[in-house]
């Protein structure tokens, strides 16, 4: 397996609204703009063989704003998209706690027992994580890939290679826009060389 530099979009008009974007989709802020290109000056130092985005447009604009060299290989994957949230996306956070008051509390501090009533599980997400991870055992040992994608699926990502409980799911660290996740392989284990580092960010 490659070694692999991950990353979430930059902040979003939505979320400053506190709206709820899953599959929905809104403009990075002037922050998440400046973020991206920071990421991109600190990314710039890795040779980097392919890059991975999620279809949303706040992650290909993040991954346009990163600017590596045109000529290293893009690709688009479906399964890189955030959590599908359903009835819930556009939704600020005080409108689904008073419309799903049940499953709003189980999403945030029980997730082992949250069951949507529309949109995507945590398991429905790491199922999608698995195919992924599977499709990237192409790449050699030794490559280095980027890959732009989202907070929870970053989050399930997290806990399903560390083998944690999804009840575990929302312990630090906190994904920040355009924070940078560094995971390597060996042959007896994977290994978290970095989480949700923001090293490369100037001002919070």
């Amino acid at each position: 397996m490659p070694i692999l530099h991950i990353t979430r979009h930059g902040e979003t008009e939505w979320n400053l609204e506190q709206r709820t974007q899953g599959w929905g989709d809104s403009p990075l802020t002037a922050k998440g703009r400046q973020n991206a290109c920071e990421l991109g000056a600190r990314l710039r130092q890795i040779e980097m063989s392919h890059q991975y985005v999620s279809p949303s447009g706040r992650a290909i604009e993040t991954l346009e704003l990163i600017g590596l060299n045109g000529s290293v290989p893009v690709t688009v994957d479906e399964r890189l998209r955030e959590i599908h949230m359903g009835a819930w996306e556009g939704q600020t956070v005080s409108e689904i706690r008073a419309s799903y008051p049940v499953s709003h509390t189980a999403f945030w501090e029980t997730p082992h027992e949250y069951i949507p009533e529309t949109g995507e599980s945590f398991e429905e997400v790491r199922q999608r994580i698995i195919s992924f991870l599977e499709r990237l055992s192409v790449h050699d040992a030794d490559e280095n890939i980027l890959i732009v994608t989202h907070g929870i699926f970053l989050k399930v990502l997290l806990t399903h290679l560390q083998q944690k409980p999804v009840a575990s799911l929302w312990d630090p660290p906190f994904i920040h826009g355009t924070s940078l996740t560094i995971v390597e392989y060996d042959e007896t284990e994977t290994v978290i060389r970095l989480a949700a580092d923001m090293s490369h960010v100037k001002t919070m």
